[in-house]
């Protein structure tokens, strides 16, 4: 796996691919593909902000942090299902060990999922499932 700094060129081809089941998480948080994509476009330059590239150099996933106090952390994350399954493994570990960092000395990091199958996921991650929100679920690692 290899670590970019987001650019228009990585999102695009990640959001013109994205995985049918992330195009559906999407859309049960309120957004379009078009208006998630913004975000991502919006983080460009951010250094939280990174683009996973499978080691042919094709981009897999997206992810960035969106700082929501002094800190905590909202994580927003995207992938292609072929690349998320090329890169999951040394991905798992990068996020994991980038999570504990970050929660470290009173840090908090959340992240929202709207698929139930993901929680073994953010389990191993360290991240414990505290709330259940109609197709929602929001995971927490830290205080």
């Amino acid at each position: 796996m290899i670590i970019h700094p987001l650019t228009e060129e990585n999102i695009n081809h990640v959001m013109s691919n994205l995985w049918p089941r992330g195009k559906a998480e999407v859309e049960k948080w309120g957004f379009t593909v078009e208006e998630y994509q913004e975000l991502f476009i919006d983080m460009i330059g951010k250094p939280w902000a990174l683009a996973f590239y499978d080691n042919n150099g094709c981009p897999c996933s997206l992810c960035f942090m969106r700082p929501i106090g002094e800190k905590r952390w909202r994580t927003y994350f995207a992938a292609t299902e072929d690349g998320f399954k090329r890169i999951w493994k040394p991905l798992t570990i990068f996020l994991s060990r980038l999570s504990d960092s970050l929660v470290k000395d009173g840090g908090y990091m959340e992240c929202l999922s709207g698929n139930d199958g993901a929680r073994a996921w953010f389990e191993c991650m360290g991240f414990k499932l505290i709330e259940k929100m109609e197709s929602i679920n929001k995971y927490t690692k830290g205080v």
